[in-house]
Order: structure tokens, then sequence, then C-alpha cells
């Protein structure tokens, strides 16, 4: 089965979606299949490194003229469009972008699978008052979202809340959910730590105010003579934070493992409802877990949904103020696990990315079925 990885993206930050993108095709590719990446990206920027599967570039222009931007992204999609009459793919599979015309044309041409990360309507509700091209997307795009998914085959959902949301009921196409997930034997610490005072890291990105940062400044605040705080990937926005915090802005994946292999807990994302969503899968939980360490999370997470939590997470509710409203609680379950490191077998049946995307495959292949090949 030939399959084109579609999705829009700057693949030179080798962020937690460009590591997700390269293991997911490194595991399609040990099940027949023969993969190209197609990237539309806002700069130049590419992989340093060789991978398993051809890339094929796209620029396209960033632009805070709204028009500029939809005609850079039209030439680049032209582009793809002809690089994909060279491939000639059975399939292809698109992590959810902003619908544009052509886009929709490539969906028309080729079954199309969609990986939807987040509820979009939501997500650009949210951004909406940022500024007013934020408020112009939000307008243009919510009432194309129904014909967006419309042109769909099926769709991967990353969570179960994802799956059941009005927008892809409606369109009565094929769903399965598959949570994120990691290569597990490339996360690894060897020692466990001795820290005098808990450590706890979070890991993530500038400008989501769902990730909760400022709650968990809160419960730093509440406990600056018992733990300390590492905050990974975005630099200080605040206009006061207690001495037990540090941040460090972005760092490459030797850089943050350091960190991380000298932390006793991880913490999730705690602002979750802030996106009205309610689960999630982040990868800076698979990441924490396949490091060993235990994890504080602020919503349900896909892995666990239906099952018993291990002892090794801790959720706490999906609300303002949820972090420091438990602190008690939180400090009970610091106390437990502080300095334990979680094994690989403890862990790996809810984030090793070759039991999950096994899935995958077979669900490209009923997909296939459903359009009239045969890949089996």
């Amino acid at each position: 089965m030939k399959i084109a990885y579609l999705l829009s993206w700057d693949l030179g930050l080798e962020d937690g979606v460009v590591k997700k993108v390269l293991t997911q095709v490194a595991e399609w590719s040990k099940h027949e299949c023969e993969v190209r990446i197609f990237c539309v990206s806002k700069s130049d920027s590419k992989l340093k490194h060789p991978v398993a599967v051809p890339i094929s570039y796209f620029e396209r222009r960033a632009s805070q003229n709204l028009i500029n931007e939809f005609l850079s992204v039209s030439r680049a999609y032209k582009k793809v469009i002809d690089a994909l009459k060279d491939f000639a793919p059975d399939m292809i599979y698109l992590r959810s972008e902003t619908y544009q015309p052509l886009l929709g044309k490539i969906m028309d041409s080729y079954p199309t699978i969609v990986e939807l990360n987040t509820n979009e309507a939501a997500e650009l509700s949210l951004r909406s008052n940022e500024n007013f091209k934020a408020r112009a997307r939000f307008f243009y795009l919510k009432p194309l979202i129904s014909k967006y998914y419309s042109k769909a085959a099926g769709f991967i959902c990353v969570t179960y809340e994802l799956a059941k949301s009005s927008e892809i009921q409606k369109t009565n196409k094929p769903v399965m959910v598959i949570p994120n997930s990691i290569r597990l034997k490339d996360f690894q610490c060897n020692h466990v730590n001795d820290n005098a005072r808990a450590k706890l890291v979070f890991i993530g990105s500038p400008d989501q105010k769902w990730h909760g940062v400022d709650e968990i400044i809160k419960l730093a605040e509440l406990t600056t003579e018992s733990l300390d705080f590492e905050i990974i990937g975005l630099e200080n926005s605040f206009n006061s934070v207690p001495s037990n915090v540090r941040f460090h802005g972005f760092k490459k994946r030797d850089e943050y493992q350091r960190i991380m292999c000298a932390s006793d807990i991880g913490l999730g994302v705690m602002g979750l409802h802030r996106k009205n969503m309610t689960e999630a899968c982040s990868l800076k939980v698979r990441e924490y877990l396949a490091f060993g360490l235990p994890v504080i999370n602020g919503h349900q997470d896909t892995a666990f949904v239906g099952k018993k939590l291990p002892e090794f997470i801790l959720q706490v509710p999906n609300e303002e103020g949820a972090l420091s409203r438990h602190k008690d609680k939180v400090l009970d379950f610091i106390g437990r696990m502080k300095g334990k490191r979680l094994s690989a077998s403890e862990v790996e049946e809810y984030i090793d990315v070759g039991i999950w995307e096994a899935k995958k495959v077979d669900f490209f292949k009923r997909i296939a079925s459903s359009v009239n090949k045969d890949f089996s």
C-alpha cells in the first residue's frame, strides 16, 4: 500500500509533532507500506538527519495578511497536487489542517484518512479573541468544518471524546481511536534520583493557555519549602514567579532528557477545560512515562479510559484551580512516588508505538477494502 503522509509543519523544529510523524511512518514501513511525507512548511527548515522514508517539502510564506497567506498556501498545494500525481498513492493520511479549496480537491482525488488531534472548532473559538487575524480565521473556517470532514474516507481520533463529537458522528464515516504513542526503547533513564527535594517537570510550548502553566506556578507558590519545578519549552512570561521555578526555554531532545532524568514527577496539561475538552493523550505524558516518571495529570488520558488508573498516575479534576485545591493529595502522591523509576514493562501497553500503529495499519486496510482495493 502506498501512503502519502500530508501535513503542514516545520520539520526542522524536531519537536514532539515531528517525532510523532517520523515514528509513525517508520512503523507503517514495517507493515509493507510504502510511505512518503509531503510537508507544507512556513520556512525552508528541513530535517538535518536521514529518516526512514522520503520527504517532499513545499514552502509557503507566513504573512499577517490573510489574503497573502491564502494565496501562498494555494501555491504550495498546487505543487503538492503535482507531486501526488507522480507518487500515485493509494491513500492519503492527513494530519488535520486548515481547510482550503485545493486541500478539498486533494481529498476528492484520493481516499483520505484525517488524523484529529484536537477539537478544531473549540480551538478556533479559544484563539478568536487573540487578534483580528484569529477572529477572521474563526469566522471563515468554522462553517467549513462540516464540508471538510465530509470529504474524509475515515478518521483517526486521538481521543474518544473527539470520536464522539457531533462533527465526526454526523459524517457517518469509519472512525478509530488511536492515542498518541512513542517508541518506548528510545526513552530511557538508567538511574534513580535521590533529590533532597522532589523535582517536578513540565514540557510544553509557548502561547498555549490550555497547557495550564499558570496553574503549575500557583502550586509552586504554595510549596516553595518542599518542591522544585522545571519548565521546559517556554520562557518566563509571568510578572513574578517563586524561587523554586526554573524556565529553560526550547531544548532539543538530548538537552531536555537530562532535565527529565533528573526529575521525580512529570506534570501533564492542567488547563484542558479551557478548550472545552475533558480527554487528551499528550506526547509529554508518554515521554514522562517512558523516562520512568510517575505523572500528575489534569484530565482523562485516552490510554487509561475504561481502565483502573495505575498507582503511578494521579488525576486531578479538569477545572480551574484544581492542582492547588488538591495540594494535599498531590503532596501525598509525590511522597509515595519520589525516587521511583517505572520499568518499561509497567508502561508499554499504554504508550508504545508498535502496539498502537499496528492497529492503525489494520484500519487502513479496512478503508482500502471499502474503496474496492485489496492490500491484504
